[in-house]
């Protein structure tokens, strides 16, 4: 990892579909180290280079299959997988989900899919390499009020009394600021592990409100910068402390 830009190898025996995909991830800020055909060549590279994605293709021309290289590739080295395949059967599935990728995505390709998975693929190693050099910080102080979230080619900055609120999504989460909405590849649980703001308070399961920018409250609903989301009777009461409620 080099300057924030993530290095990507493409595995693809097709070179037309492998060069359009290695076009389109240098578009939106990736660098594409190597192109190869065959689980061999990409064995050898990952050796030869420090890489930090590898994409893969399930189905390779040659003695080893796209699942078969990357379980030599994990012998090596840690280093992230996506799986691309033609072959979107259960089976296939399967096979390729014991590896644990970070990703299947299935051909024709999607460039907006395409997209979304890499851009959060990219904010989560980012922030695994902050957090291992976290701890290395020699003292210095960290500026608590604020966070820095990967946008295309840049680490953008957001203070956190500009969160309205946050949405769980399955694995990920959504922040929400008044104009804006970013997406991590992180849970809810882990995102307010790393970040520290008292008016932030969760309530429901799947919402955490910033309650300096409650407009309106009910027995039910919340409403913050326009959206109405539901208050569950777990949170009401320690909620409903936060204000003066004049009847």
């Amino acid at each position: 990892m080099k300057n924030e830009t993530l290095d990507v190898l493409i595995v693809e025996d097709q070179m037309i579909i492998a060069t359009d995909l290695a076009m389109h991830l240098e578009s939106i800020g990736f660098r594409v180290a190597a192109i190869v055909t065959s689980g061999e060549n990409a064995i050898a590279t990952i050796r030869a280079q420090d890489l930090d994605i590898v994409i893969m293709d399930v189905r390779l021309e040659g003695t080893l299959s796209g699942i078969e290289t990357v379980k030599v590739i994990q012998q090596i080295k840690e280093v992230a997988v996506v799986f691309v395949t033609a072959n979107s059967d259960d089976a296939t599935f399967n096979e390729a989900k014991e590896t644990q990728p970070f990703a299947f995505i299935s051909k024709p390709f999607n460039k907006k899919e395409i997209t979304r998975t890499l851009t959060l693929l990219r904010e989560r190693l980012l922030r695994e390499f902050a957090q291992s050099n976290g701890a290395s910080t020699n003292g210095n102080a960290i500026l608590e009020d604020r966070i820095f979230l990967k946008t295309q080619e840049k680490m953008v900055r957001l203070f956190l009394n500009e969160i309205y609120y946050i949405q769980a999504e399955r694995a990920y989460c959504n922040i929400y600021t008044k104009s804006k909405k970013h997406t991590l590849a992180m849970s809810m649980k882990e995102l307010m592990e790393q970040i520290e703001l008292p008016h932030l308070q969760r309530i429901h399961r799947s919402h955490i409100v910033n309650i300096q920018h409650v407009d309106a409250i009910s027995d039910r609903e919340v409403e913050v910068n326009g959206e109405k989301l539901a208050i569950s009777k777990t949170y009401q009461e320690a909620f409903f402390k936060n204000f003066k409620l004049l009847k």
